[in-house]
């Protein structure tokens, strides 16, 4: 478990928990640690399964980092971040039901990488992601594109 207080790994603006072997994170150590300052909060490569909703205390994030673990779903508090504008949650399994259902009010997401989870159909909620610049959807079960994706034009 990630106790963020005991085991701080925070370099410059960017808190550091990849290959650390971890199961799950202790959702109260996010209501105590200090988040104003993060810009980039790295996850990858672990054995996650959940992300806590605590997440929307870190307002300044910019980059959150999921890779590589094994979440189904992501928490209906990271539409909280508002200043998000890379997310990366390829090699997960994640699937067409598993992106929270507000998720297009990430207004300032200019990346996503969902490539290897397990979608079968295109996330339709990035269509109204006004901003985003690049769409990783690779070695997912996506069959087709829906012809508004064609009205993307960043």
């Amino acid at each position: 478990m990630l106790n963020i207080l005991e085991n701080s790994f925070l370099i410059s603006d960017t808190l550091d928990y990849s290959q650390q072997k971890l199961t799950e994170i202790d959702a109260s150590a996010l209501l105590v640690v200090n988040v104003d300052e993060i810009k980039t909060f790295d996850l990858n490569s672990n054995f996650l399964s959940t992300i806590p909703n605590e997440i929307d205390r870190f307002q300044s994030l910019v980059t959150l980092q999921l890779s590589n673990n094994q979440l189904v779903q992501l928490p209906e508090g990271l539409v909280c971040l508002k200043n998000l504008r890379h997310l990366h949650v390829n090699n997960n399994s994640l699937n067409d039901l598993s992106l929270p259902k507000e998720f297009q009010e990430l207004k300032q997401l200019e990346i996503i990488n969902l490539g290897g989870n397990h979608f079968k159909q295109f996330p339709y909620q990035l269509l109204r992601l006004t901003n985003l610049k690049e769409i990783y959807l690779g070695s997912n079960q996506i069959a087709h594109l829906p012809d508004q994706f064609h009205n993307l034009t960043k």
